[in-house]
């Protein structure tokens, strides 16, 4: 008496389906994530970029402060060149910094967009041949 076992019929359509709705699942999880991890970004490049300005605000205070006091001193001392020299060196050092910011900003931008589009694709891709299993 043995019994029978139904054979169950298995659609490709009904597979397709599924894992279509698994990658939908998948790609917002991605895009989520990638959101997630860039914003986490810009939030270290504001702290890094608020404690810059904070010591470009202390650096210019010293500036100010020295040569307050360089100028109280008799005029036989040498003033180590504290002069435009230093102004120079901070200015440069704004600029290059100006530089980073910019450059770091841009490569944030550049990013988001490459890998949505990357994203994009290699989900459609994935779709596509999907559609090859129903047909």
């Amino acid at each position: 008496m043995a019994e029978k076992k139904k054979e169950v019929e298995v659609k490709v359509e009904d597979f397709s389906d599924i894992v279509k709705g698994l990658s939908g699942l998948v790609k917002e999880n991605y895009i989520s994530g990638l959101e997630l991890s860039l914003s986490l970004w810009e939030e270290n490049q504001k702290f890094v970029n608020a404690q810059l300005e904070q010591l470009f605000t202390a650096q210019k205070e010293y500036a100010a402060y020295l040569k307050s006091n360089l100028e109280k001193l008799p005029k036989e001392f040498p003033h180590f060149y504290f002069d435009e020299n230093f102004d120079r060196l901070t200015n440069a050092q704004k600029e290059y910094i100006k530089l980073v910011r910019h450059v770091s900003d841009k490569l944030a931008k550049d990013f988001i967009t490459l890998t949505h589009k990357a994203t994009e694709k290699a989900f459609s891709a994935f779709e596509e041949h999907l559609n090859l299993f129903k047909s």
